[in-house]
């Protein structure tokens, strides 16, 4: 069973176009964007709290104060780190309950 869950990610398809100067000053940011991903539960290894983004780069509607969680999740020989928006302790609790766990009785 998979969980969903909403990536924040640099978009990087048009990076001229993506990216935002700040008016007091020179320095450019990247802009962000969201998609929905559907993850495995059960190839998950490790929830880590992730640096908060620089509100200048957020797509619109996204607080600046919004938590991020960077999941690692296994991939055979090698892994995989993805950021999504929402606490540690809220992934953990939308992907315990993707988990289906077996009654021990």
């Amino acid at each position: 069973m998979t969980v969903q869950l909403v990536e924040i990610y640099q978009d990087k398809v048009a990076p001229f176009r993506n990216m935002k100067k700040l008016p007091e000053s020179n320095a450019v940011y990247p802009v962000y964007a969201l998609r929905e991903v559907y993850i495995n539960p059960e190839y998950v290894v490790m929830l880590r709290p992730s640096v908060k983004k620089s509100s200048a780069s957020l797509p619109e509607g996204l607080h600046s104060e919004q938590e991020y969680t960077t999941i690692y999740m296994n991939r055979g020989q090698s892994g995989i780190e993805i950021t999504v928006v929402g606490s540690p302790e809220l992934v953990e609790e939308k992907l315990r309950k993707g988990k289906k766990e077996l009654l021990k009785g």
